[in-house]
């Protein structure tokens, strides 16, 4: 029974087995998709139609290497759409379980890696951020998954300094790169990181650069070679990285903090409206972390590097902290931009800082009582289980409206609504979801011309209701929400 406990195949199966057995209860306990999972449903059903028609379904499907992996899982399985890309997130899911793990074996010391496997895995899979994320159909599982094999790779390569591994780490960018563009931002910068190791001489340190940055001279190459030809147009999202843009942050800072200033400061403080706007900034961004996280867990990524539990892994250590910076830019100039943050945004930066946790869980367990040690297990399984678990107020009423419009609403009637998974559920409109909508807020009096209105009511927000109507069937639930529907 020992050997079994500390065989390391063991540790594997199980790791991957829960995760398998954690996507499915999430997947049956989703009431409806998430929005922008229509998005990439509808750009996979397009690719029959080809690559180019899929890439115009929506703003999301510019991207298309998400959808395309679930137009292929269609025609593997025989799924349908909507259970092909469940089936694809558990993969890429148990994927980045799978990576994590293996990073932390590449951390650890002989003598440690077995508790530190198992404290991994059970830091992995009880990792809110990320099980949060699995209910969604977003083209993000993809991106952590080969981030994290991109940083496993990187690990290997600034241990041994093979150029299998230098492939490997910007083979595994690239693909990163095609899930989600900021993957971009990894593949250029990541290789200057080699400069800060001061263990290798300055040779050294430029050959390794070189290895790094191989593929990336070959692509600069080949792009220069594309504008040649083509108009820069022609780089369609990569456009969204341009220098132009980057420069774009002072004014966009500037900017921001003359509104804070004239809505919330007095003229007596005008002068330190770009450093309120700087603090109120990092604070809000902090908070998304440790809310990301967990607080449980942010507490033991702190006392980790109070510990300083990855002290002896100088050239690691560099690896983790460049990945963490450059996942901080990324992430902190898109909250200045759009003055808000998804916590799935932060996912990628928090797989990193969670590497720490398992070494802090196994100082707890060589240095401390035994009752700290449980009640940090019990909090920590407390907010695993609440992010496994549905406890909010249950979305059933959406799918419910939509499949009642698909066997009431005639294919030739005109159908309004004000909700795409409305949309998207009644089966009303085809591939011109997006279309359809587009014309419906451009032109809100195509109301007035519609035959049946489905209009979605939150609770917090009435407007969605019709005055002198009364719907003929509605849909709601515990807390208030509704769907209601009206004929002309």
């Amino acid at each position: 029974m020992y050997g079994l406990v500390n065989s390391q195949r063991l540790i594997y199966v199980t790791a991957i087995s829960l995760s398998v057995m954690i996507s499915l209860f999430i997947t049956l306990s989703i009431d409806v998709i998430n929005p922008d999972g229509v998005c990439y449903l509808l750009s996979a059903e397009t690719m029959e139609d080809g690559l180019r028609q899929a890439t115009k379904v929506c703003d999301q499907a510019g991207w298309p290497l998400y959808a395309w992996l679930i137009a292929k899982t269609v025609s593997i399985t025989h799924l349908s759409d909507i259970h092909a890309a469940f089936l694809l997130n558990t993969l890429l899911s148990t994927c980045s379980v799978w990576f994590f793990i293996l990073i932390v074996q590449t951390l650890s010391k002989p003598g440690q890696q077995i508790k530190l496997l198992w404290l991994a895995t059970v830091v992995i899979l009880l990792a809110k951020g990320f099980n949060d994320s699995r209910q969604y159909i977003v083209k993000d599982h993809g991106y952590w998954a080969c981030s994290l094999l991109a940083l496993l790779c990187c690990l290997y390569f600034i241990k041994t300094k093979k150029w299998y591994y230098a492939f490997a780490w910007a083979s595994a960018s690239i693909v990163a790169m095609l899930f989600r563009v900021e993957g971009v931002f990894f593949l250029v910068g990541i290789p200057f990181l080699v400069w800060f190791d001061k263990t290798r001489s300055s040779a050294e340190r430029t050959y390794a650069f070189f290895q790094l940055s191989a593929i990336n001279i070959i692509g600069l190459i080949g792009i220069l070679i594309f504008l040649g030809f083509f108009p820069p147009e022609k780089l369609g999202r990569l456009q969204e990285i341009s220098w132009e843009r980057m420069q774009h942050f002072s004014q966009l800072f500037q900017s921001r903090a003359q509104m804070l200033g004239q809505v919330l400061l007095s003229e007596y403080a005008q002068g330190d409206r770009g450093i309120v706007l700087a603090l109120t900034l990092v604070a809000w961004y902090v908070v998304y972390i440790v809310t990301s996280v967990s607080i449980i867990y942010a507490i033991l990524i702190m006392y980790a590097w109070y510990q300083k539990c990855l002290q002896h892994l100088d050239r690691e250590r560099l690896v983790l902290w460049a990945y963490i910076i450059i996942n901080v830019g990324v992430t902190f100039f898109f909250l200045l931009e759009n003055m808000f943050l998804s916590k799935r945004y932060l996912v990628a930066l928090t797989l990193v800082l969670l590497l720490w946790v398992p070494f802090a869980l196994l100082y707890l367990l060589n240095h401390k009582p035994r009752w700290i040690i449980f009640t940090v297990f019990l909090i920590m399984a407390l907010f695993g289980i609440k992010s496994i678990g549905s406890f909010g107020y249950s979305k059933a009423y959406i799918r419910e409206a939509g499949e009642w419009l698909h066997q009431h609403v005639p294919a030739n009637a005109m159908l309004y609504s004000n909700d795409i998974l409305v949309m998207y559920y009644s089966q009303h409109y085809g591939k011109n979801i997006y279309i359809q909508q587009k014309a419906f807020i451009q032109n809100p009096i195509l109301i007035e011309k519609a035959e049946f209105i489905a209009l979605r009511v939150n609770k917090k927000n009435q407007e969605g209701i019709l005055f002198n109507m009364t719907p003929i069937v509605t849909f709601s639930n515990k807390r208030g929400d509704q769907v209601n529907i009206y004929q002309r």
